[in-house]
């Protein structure tokens, strides 16, 4: 590619030399590394292409953007669905817990009445 401020030195020089914005634009080719209108072409094609892979990369990044926001949205939805399980969960384990303590307590409470009841017979 060429050196963008190539153009910008060309775009000078045909405003020094008066020939910027004008139809004939001869002058501005005297020298041998001017004598073809090819170099400013060149430069100008090359400018360009660099702009249009510059929107392509844009518009890929821009995807990738897009699909990762996506993907993040997805993970953040199965984490709240996993976390709701889970207080569902503890929730139920929690209510087993109570049940099976009360279980043993009345469980212990009737063998101590029982030996009590024993005793006092």
């Amino acid at each position: 590619m060429s050196d963008p401020t190539k153009h910008q030195r060309e775009i000078e020089r045909a405003r020094q030399i008066g020939t910027f914005g004008k139809i004939d634009r001869s002058p501005q080719y005297d020298g041998p590394d001017r004598a073809t209108p090819e170099a400013l072409l060149n430069s100008d094609n090359a400018q360009w292409i660099q702009l249009r892979t510059l929107q392509v990369e844009k518009g890929r990044l821009q995807g990738e953007i897009h699909a990762l926001r996506n993907e993040h949205a997805t993970q953040a939805r199965t984490f709240e669905e996993h976390k709701q399980k889970m207080k569902a969960d503890i929730e139920a384990l929690s209510r087993i817990r109570n049940s099976v303590i009360a279980a043993i307590v009345a469980s212990i409470l009737t063998v101590l009445i029982e030996k009590l009841i024993t005793r006092l017979t």
